[in-house]
């Protein structure tokens, strides 16, 4: 999940007085920060957008509507269809939870010299007869709300499984972040035993110089529900980051296991 803005961030310090717009690109912007920026440019119109690398820019959210709809990703941009589709092919209703399907002239051609996975996301319009025009599925699952408003909720490969509940790790660090005594977040899984999973969320505290995973404990029994709560509060000096700049979760999660078999070994 994207950082919250840092204390130091000139972008939240300096008055822009001739900014007029602000907006981004890819994945979904984290509501705290959504939430710092209008407070610190009340006046700065934000449009926010969603894509992929597959798909460019999908949807976005009008200005007149961030404050009422700070974690939404918007509807579909003109000319482009977004459809939500549940696992038995068919629309979702409001509330239901879909994968993100991207349909429009925005949508490529498929991967370079990879016809296995073309296939496995490019497919035929689910709702039409004529097979010619190609639809990517995201495996981004979203949600609508009665005005036909998208939600991100995860993807749809990264699920996880926690005392016979499916949950997003997404979702896990929405609600991490909204306690605001961490600067980032990222949770994964790790297998026990028995079968099931624990839950382990590496985080950065949002004062360095000082511990947060007993605050954090407790503000997750208090606004979690109990299989959705992080067993382990891993805290780092920084995340590995991607050549994208993103946290490399992988990377993150790789040296979890490494850091907890030393300390198995040690002990």
């Amino acid at each position: 999940m994207a950082p919250l803005p840092r204390r130091y961030s000139p972008f939240l310090k300096t008055a822009y007085p001739h900014l007029r717009y602000v907006t981004n690109s890819g994945g979904r912007v984290p509501e705290p920060v959504v939430r710092a920026i209008r407070a610190a440019h009340p006046h700065t119109h934000i449009f926010l957008m969603y894509g992929l690398t597959e798909a460019f820019r999908s949807t976005f959210l009008p200005p007149d509507q961030v404050d009422h709809r700070p974690t939404s990703m918007g509807r579909a941009i003109p000319e482009v269809e977004i459809l939500v589709i549940n696992e038995q092919g068919t629309a979702c209703a409001p509330g239901e939870i879909g994968e993100l399907v991207h349909c429009g002239a925005n949508v490529s051609m498929g991967y370079w010299r990879d016809a296995e996975n073309t296939a496995l996301r490019f497919r035929a319009h689910p709702f039409r007869d004529d097979d010619t025009e190609r639809v990517v599925f995201s495996g981004d699952l979203v949600k609508t709300d009665a005005d036909g408003y998208l939600y991100y909720v995860g993807r749809k490969d990264k699920q996880i499984k926690s005392r016979g509940v499916r949950v997003s790790p997404e979702e896990i660090e929405r609600c991490i972040h909204s306690s605001t005594v961490v600067s980032q977040v990222v949770s994964f899984a790790v297998p026990r035993a028995d079968g099931d999973n624990d839950i382990v969320a590496a985080i950065i505290p949002a004062d360095p110089a000082q511990s947060c995973k007993e605050a954090l404990a407790e503000f997750c029994r208090n606004e979690m529900p109990e299989y959705m709560q992080p067993r382990v509060f891993w805290e780092m000096r920084e995340f590995p980051l991607t050549s994208s700049g993103k946290p490399d979760r992988c990377e993150i999660e790789r040296l979890y296991v490494e850091h907890h078999q030393h300390a198995g070994t040690a002990a």
